[in-house]
């Protein structure tokens, strides 16, 4: 894998394992939590008067 970073390019897992081997680089886990909820209908038509209408709600 690699990670583009803007003014240097693509740099590859082995550069940074390079990098934590010979120049002092560490290991780092960056995490993010948030909460979001999402809310719509959803409707289905197979013709002009027939619909089934589905509402949901989804929270994390």
């Amino acid at each position: 894998m690699s990670a583009y970073i803007p003014g240097f390019g693509n740099i590859s897992d082995n550069d940074g394992i390079y990098l934590k081997d010979h120049g002092g680089a560490k290991d780092y886990d960056l995490r993010s939590f948030w909460k979001t909820s999402i809310n719509g209908t959803i409707i289905h038509r197979t013709f002009w008067f027939d619909s089934n209408n589905i509402i949901y709600k989804i929270k994390k």
